[in-house]
């Protein structure tokens, strides 16, 4: 292989390698895993309220039926950090 071939594929080589580096680091589909495992048990609580809860709002009929709601796949760009403050209800 000659001298200038080799220092191409090299800069090719590198040159992915920062691309890859790059896009995972700007990617914004990775995911908290902590915050994904906190919203799919919050999903599977709230599809065993559709399927036994008392307050549900299916039929019986469609109970039978109900296997999960339909969601998007979580995204940390959708975590949002809040402060709730109560105040009295002056009705």
């Amino acid at each position: 292989m000659n001298k200038h071939l080799k220092y191409t594929l090299l800069a090719g080589i590198a040159v992915a390698i920062i691309a890859l580096v790059l896009f995972d680091t700007f990617n914004n589909t990775t995911v908290d895993k902590s915050y994904e495992r906190m919203i799919r048990k919050l999903r599977t609580q709230k599809d065993n309220d559709f399927k036994y809860g008392n307050a549900s709002p299916l039929t019986n009929e469609q109970k039978l039926h109900f296997t999960t709601l339909h969601y998007f796949e979580p995204d940390d760009i959708y975590k949002v950090q809040a402060v709730i403050t109560l105040t009295q209800n002056d009705s």
